[in-house]
């Protein structure tokens, strides 16, 4: 491996280590709370995911310009890709608030209570 890889992406390694620990704790707590589960674990994918699609990213787009492709190409590229990212990282938030506000833990009887009958 190319020590410029190294040292630009070295900085992914925290997210990866605590988007891994996420899915391990889902998937760890999947019988208690099934909806939870389902949401913190596509949302912790998708954000595991745009992040290994990130620093590719920015590792490509540094290649890219040592051998000397064309900035039109690069920004077209950079445009979608930038969008992309942009929109999956948002997703991946939402669905991970939803998955740890979206349902309250009764206090009296320890049963999961959902926000509308809490409402009520």
């Amino acid at each position: 491996m190319s020590t410029q890889f190294l040292n630009t992406q070295l900085w992914v390694l925290p997210y990866l280590l605590i988007y891994a620990i996420g899915i391990r704790l889902s998937y760890e707590y999947r019988h208690r709370h099934p909806p939870v589960f389902k949401l913190s674990l596509v949302a912790f994918v998708i954000l595991l995911v745009n992040r290994l699609l990130q620093s590719w990213w920015i590792w490509w787009l540094g290649s890219s310009l040592e051998r000397g492709k064309v900035n039109s190409e690069i920004n077209t590229i950079a445009k979608y890709l930038g969008i992309y990212i942009v929109l999956s990282g948002v997703v991946g938030w939402v669905l991970l608030l939803a998955a740890f506000f979206g349902w309250r833990e009764d206090q009296d009887s320890g049963e999961l209570v959902s926000e509308e009958e809490l409402s009520l």
